[in-house]
Formats: C-alpha cells, structure tokens, sequence
C-alpha cells in the first residue's frame, strides 16, 4: 500500500488522478480507468458505486442482479461483489492531481478550486499546467501596464494596482468604448502616476495630453478564461492559460485622437473666421449710420 498522499486508496487498490483522462487510473493497471464523466455529479463532489470485483464501477445490467445483490448484503455472503459507495470532492481530486503534477500550492487554497478542474482540458506545457493549477486554486492573473501590476479581477469586472489601494484600478465599464472588436484588445489612454484610465473629451480635445499614454491589452476572456467562464456560465475551451499578461504601448492615431484635434482645429478656424466677417460687417454697418 502507498502512503504518497498523491495517490488515492479505495477499498485495497490504489488510484492516481489523471486530469488528461479526466479519470482516477489504477497504479498497478494503466488500462483501468474509472471516468468521472461515468460518475454521478453533485457539484461539490462525485460518487460512484465501487465493484471490488472489477475494481471499477459497478455495472447492474438487470433487476436479477439487483435482486442478487440485495441477497448477498443480507446473507453476508460474497461481500467482495457488493458494492461501495464511494464519495470523493472535487477539491481533493485537484489536490491529489497538483501534488502528482509537483505543483507547488499551498494547502489552504486548494478548498477554492472548483468544478472546472475536471474540465476536459490538457495544457500543452509544463508552465501551463502550473499556471491552470494556480489560478483554479484562487490566484489572479495579473497585468503590467508600464511597469505597474494590477490584478485581472473579472467578478469585480476591473484591473486593480497590486500596491497602489489610491487608486480607483480600471474599470472594464468604463473603458467599453475603447474596445476594438477587430483586435479583440482595449485600446485606451491612462496617466501613469494616477494608475487609471482618463476618458477623453473628443469634442473639444486640441491637443495630445502631456501626461497620458496609449496602451493596449487584450480582452478579458484572454486575461482571464476561467474567471470569465465561471461569470458567465460557459464551458472553458480552452488549451493554456497564462497568469501574467503585459500591455503594450499603442499609438494615439489607434484611437483617433490626432485626426480628431486636427478637425476640432478646423472647426475652431471656421467659427473664429465667421466671428470676423460678422465683425467687419457689424463696424460697417456702423460707419454708414
């Protein structure tokens, strides 16, 4: 018998978790699997009614093995062939799978993670692996935009600084208008000292602000595909995950703001313009009377 705490004990054989198989795989028979999609799901956790026998699920086929069955618990008899229920939660089956994998997590997280560790996904690293580990097990991911780390907090529906609690973080509401759909990446003005967004007044802007820079970072299913997924009720699809993201810088011509200042500038020589020949007509008329 084992004791490595990344293997699972049932009945006298022992299981490891296989999260590629999505199955628990006995250790000395490769070729026996017992499937979690062939469990009864109850959300916090599976069960399973176990065949000793068959060191698998048990099978009834028919109301006489039913009836057989009932007789042997009642006789005593045969005990091996009656089945146990078995119960296993979903975030024991991640941490037997974390420690197998030797990721490093620390105990008291492994409680968060949830039913999506079962989902049918296989990263195609050993980094991805860890990182998916990580994040089911409660980390954010986090964004640098210009040297400063926020979070990627989806639930709050933001991006909060990492050290910086002055701050107000960027909302993903706000910056709604900023979306490029084509790109599928926010492109939006932000003061670095202030660590926000600034919304821009495209009627009256003349001028390229001093202060402000134009990044660029992807949406928020590519930031954070579990945390969306589990908002929004949708099955994760996806094969990596990464858990640290870094902006880009963009250029202010990405979000129209020189072709803007330049037409505000027309408009303002226009109306400046039109202010003069109404005043030359007015001193004219002014002469004549």
């Amino acid at each position: 018998m084992k004791e490595e705490p990344n293997f699972l004990q049932i009945d006298q054989t022992t299981f490891y978790v296989d999260l590629k198989q999505n199955a628990l795989v006995e250790d000395e028979n490769h070729d026996n699997k017992i499937l979690f999609s062939k469990m009864r799901d109850h959300g916090s956790y599976y069960s399973f009614d176990y065949s000793r026998q068959d060191k698998n699920i048990h099978s009834i086929t028919g109301i006489s093995e039913v009836k057989g069955i009932l007789k042997r618990i009642v006789e005593s008899t045969e005990e091996n062939d009656i089945p146990l229920n078995i119960k296993i939660s979903k975030s024991s089956i991640y941490l037997y799978a974390a420690q197998r994998e030797q990721i490093n997590i620390e105990p008291e997280e492994i409680g968060q993670a949830n039913t999506l560790i079962m989902s049918k996904r296989e990263t195609k690293t050993d980094k991805g692996k860890e990182a998916l580990a990580l994040r089911l097990a409660g980390q954010l991911p986090t964004l640098d935009i210009l040297g400063h780390t926020f979070f990627v907090d989806v639930r709050m529906g933001k991006l909060r600084p990492k050290d910086d609690f002055l701050s107000n973080g960027i909302s993903f509401r706000d910056i709604e208008d900023y979306y490029d759909s084509e790109k599928k990446r926010y492109i939006i003005p932000y003061d670095p000292k202030k660590k926000e967004f600034v919304p821009l007044d495209y009627e009256t802007i003349t001028e390229i602000p001093k202060d402000l820079k134009v990044i660029s970072f992807n949406e928020e299913y590519t930031l954070d595909p579990i945390g969306w997924t589990r908002l929004e009720g949708f099955p994760m699809i996806e094969d990596t995950i990464k858990l640290h993201h870094k902006a880009t810088p963009a250029k202010w011509e990405e979000i129209y703001v020189p072709q803007k200042i330049k037409e505000n500038l027309q408009n303002i020589s226009k109306d400046n313009l039109k202010e003069e020949q109404v005043g030359e007509i007015t001193q004219k008329k002014g002469r004549k009377m």
